[in-house]
């Protein structure tokens, strides 16, 4: 049946009130094992892009089949040879995977080995608790997911991954709206169905986001009740092994949470580098041993908890949290969760971290003490634990409340977050069990991309791969690198003082003439801008699609001032040059509006398993020169060679005939001032307001040297635009071979192109900086 969703919580938070809502989210979520129900949405991208960017159709829509997905898994059961019910888990295995019809050539589903397809358990009902029990005995692992329909993509991403790893009889997904239920019904996917009404994205709703971590830690109670350990984690992680071998090294903890320090030294030793214990820990990495000062973070994107009778206390606290706070007040689960650790992680007379375990993995958190060093217990604990003592026939009416609990961070080197990921490790999966999009800008389309750049997104379909029905041409581009050694991070001559409104950070101006380091990264940016708009004007002018290559940094990007010191993330070890992830320089949602006039994929394509082989072994490396008379000698010794300054025209005649024009893929070394202008007026107009719609040219940035983000957000230097060529520029058949007015405009070309100072001025009322263009530029 359908449930009403938990109330909001009150505006005024009295006793009356904070009991009602409480009930009623109970009477609701006490029959979760019952028919729930979920909705849609969609990533609101232009209906002018590919299939593959509209991920939500693909998956929402179902053709050229007599039956509707579940009603096919529901027949498969009893008619298809080798393909059988898995007694009252309401799993189905098809046996061998032609008897699919196809089913499994489509979706993600295609991505799994074909062995794991066949043998895997596909659902064609709503699972129910009881269900659910049978396939995961007591003393098992029951991996936990919640979404709606806002993040219906990354969750079936989450999905494949858990498929994979043959997890799925030990998953369920609560589904929170009538659309994505019913998406997971038609994916034969393991979820409750639950009426929660919001198919928007709830991080910006606090009061419901906060209902939804009550519900989280209901569903987490009525297993652990029923003895069955939790492994919860956010639909934005993918799961790239089995996590249970690590955890049982730590299983003296009841309950286990991810954490976001990005310094995996400072997360495995306990002492520095002098041989002594650290008081004063880390940045968000002072959960160790004899840690008395600094700040610890705990994530809730990857939590587990032991069937422990404190394991169930922390849930029942956790749950009570977030129904007493009032509808006004910013708390969501994670808070929650980390104000509970807070209270008592440091609890005792030497206001110092404990361990439990011998290689300080475990460490102890004491709710309550004989003196409570950290203040009185936080409300929750008791009421949590009264809450359930107060339930008909509950078994915790006699037994003592727990005095404390064990807490083990998760290792960072094994439970990944996005920045040790993606820029710490380059996207190299290395020891990570799992990886969560964290430290990622551009919301769900930013963690969308930041997966497809390391392989780990599963719904892209075939066509994206050069595997459909039409083949694509593409092309690809060596960036500039930067030049060694580093600058240094700080000019030793200029002032220290803080100059923003807050007196905690760096105006524009005074950023820049306090880092060299800085400086350097955006002159380095403003190659890379140039290259880049460069090889995607080549793609446009031969109709390929263009594979975006890794981005060298010098400098992190950070919303706190910190990142100025060193040009890293404050407490990471991240070492320069890095590779920056795309996100970082532009706004990925306007990127993506490229498309459909010039197609892209990211950097790492090559690399994908799903890229057929064939692509990156045919392809065709083209030399760069400066001068036509350089790329005539190369071309005379074989090797195939383009000048730089070279037309539309130019590019089709040697790029676009013969061999070349039937390659798969062209590879060019360099693309940095490659592009010498437009014939032809209209297409250069086109072009040039492809480039502002999409953010390329016009938006970039990077952040940031103040709290106060106008003060601190620098605009990056943009190209100037392509030229518009006249009286025959560009036609002949050799690069420079127009003449001397022709000759004259690619000479201002260049000159415009050439590195020039970096001066910003204050304009507006909101304290921005805009770049001054170099005297005599078209800038």
């Amino acid at each position: 049946m359908a449930l009403t969703p938990p109330p909001a919580a009150p505006h005024r938070s009295t006793p009356l009130l904070l009991l009602i809502s409480a009930i009623v989210l109970l009477s609701a979520v006490v029959t979760l094992s019952e028919r729930v129900a979920l909705g849609r949405s969609s990533l609101a991208l232009p209906l002018s892009q590919p299939s593959y960017v509209r991920t939500h159709e693909q998956l929402a829509t179902f053709t050229q089949r007599s039956l509707s997905p579940s009603q096919w898994l529901l027949s498969a059961a009893s008619t298809a040879p080798g393909a059988h019910s898995n007694g009252n888990s309401s799993c189905v295995q098809m046996g061998d995977v032609r008897l699919a019809q196809g089913w499994f050539e489509r979706g993600w589903r295609r991505t799994l080995p074909h062995d794991v397809a066949r043998e895997a358990c596909w659902y064609a009902e709503e699972r129910t608790l009881d269900s659910l029990f049978v396939d995961v005995e007591a003393g098992g692992v029951v991996w936990l997911g919640f979404s709606n329909a806002a993040f219906r993509e990354l969750s079936l991403n989450w999905v494949a991954h858990v498929y994979r790893l043959r997890k799925e009889r030990q998953l369920v997904v609560a589904a929170l709206d009538r659309g994505f239920s019913a998406l997971l019904l038609s994916e034969g996917v393991p979820h409750f169905e639950y009426d929660w009404g919001v198919v928007s994205d709830m991080r910006s709703n606090v009061s419901g986001f906060r209902r939804l971590g009550a519900l989280k830690a209901e569903l987490v109670l009525k297993v652990l009740r029923a003895r069955r350990h939790v492994l919860l984690s956010d639909v934005d992680v993918a799961w790239l092994t089995d996590p249970e071998p690590i955890l049982r090294r730590m299983w003296r903890a009841d309950v286990m949470s991810a954490t976001d320090c990005l310094s995996v030294t400072a997360d495995e030793y306990v002492r520095d580098q002098f041989g002594r214990v650290r008081e004063e820990g880390v940045n968000r990495c002072a959960h160790k041993p004899g840690n008395r000062y600094g700040h610890a973070a705990f994530n809730t994107g990857v939590l587990f908890f032991r069937a422990t009778v404190r394991a169930i206390a922390v849930a029942a606290a956790w749950r009570h949290r977030l129904l007493s706070v009032q509808a006004d007040q910013w708390l969501d689960d994670q808070l929650a969760f980390n104000e509970l650790v807070w209270h008592g992680f440091r609890n005792n007379e030497r206001r110092e971290v404990k361990g439990v375990s011998s290689d300080g993995r475990v460490i102890q958190v004491q709710m309550v003490a004989r003196r409570n060093y950290s203040g009185p217990p936080p409300p929750q604990w008791g009421e949590g634990w009264r809450s359930l003592a107060r339930q008909p026939e509950s078994p915790f009416i006699d037994t003592p409340q727990p005095s404390a609990f064990n807490l083990a961070p998760l290792p960072s080197r094994y439970f990944c977050s996005g920045h040790l990921f993606w820029e710490q490790q380059g996207a190299a999966p290395m020891a990570c069990s799992s990886v969560h999009t964290t430290f990622v800008e551009g919301g769900n389309l930013g963690k969308i991309w930041r997966f497809r750049e390391a392989a780990l997104w599963l719904l892209d379909p075939p066509e994206y791969f050069n595997q459909g029905a039409a083949r694509v041409r593409f092309l690809s581009y060596s960036p500039p690198i930067p030049s060694l050694p580093l600058p240094p991070a700080v000019n030793a001559s200029a002032s220290k003082r803080m100059t923003d409104k807050y007196k905690a950070g760096w105006k524009v101006p005074d950023a820049l003439n306090l880092s060299p380091r800085i400086r350097a990264h955006l002159e380095l940016l403003r190659r890379q801008i140039l290259a880049l708009r460069d090889a995607l004007a080549v793609a446009y002018a031969l109709n390929r699609t263009l594979i975006l290559p890794r981005i060298p940094c010098l400098c992190d990007r950070s919303e706190a001032p910190t990142v100025i010191h060193e040009c890293i993330y404050e407490a990471s070890e991240l070492s320069l040059p890095f590779d920056c992830p795309l996100t970082h320089i532009f706004d990925i949602f306007r990127f993506q509006w490229l498309r459909p006039d010039i197609d892209f994929r990211e950097a790492g394509f090559l690399a994908n398993p799903l890229t057929p082989r064939t692509l990156s072994t045919s392809s065709i490396d083209v030399s760069i020169t400066d001068t036509e008379s350089e790329a005539s000698v190369l071309r005379t010794a074989g090797r195939r060679a383009l000048a730089r300054g070279s037309s539309d025209i130019q590019l089709q005649r040697v790029l676009g005939s013969g061999q070349l024009r039937e390659a798969e893929l062209i590879h060019l070394e360099s693309t940095e001032g490659i592009f010498g202008g437009w014939v032809r007026s209209r297409t250069r107009a086109t072009f040039e307001t492809i480039m502002r719609r999409s953010g390329v040219i016009g938006q970039a940035s990077w952040c940031c040297t103040s709290w106060y983000k106008p003060s601190g957000t620098f605009f990056l230097p943009e190209p100037v635009p392509t030229l518009a060529l006249r009286d025959g520029c560009g036609t002949s058949i050799e690069v420079g071979g127009d003449g001397p007015m022709c000759a004259a405009l690619q000479a201002r070309r260049r000159a415009d192109q050439a590195p020039f100072p970096f001066i910003y001025e204050e304009f507006g009322r909101d304290g921005y900086y805009r770049l001054v263009p170099p005297s005599g530029s078209q800038l």
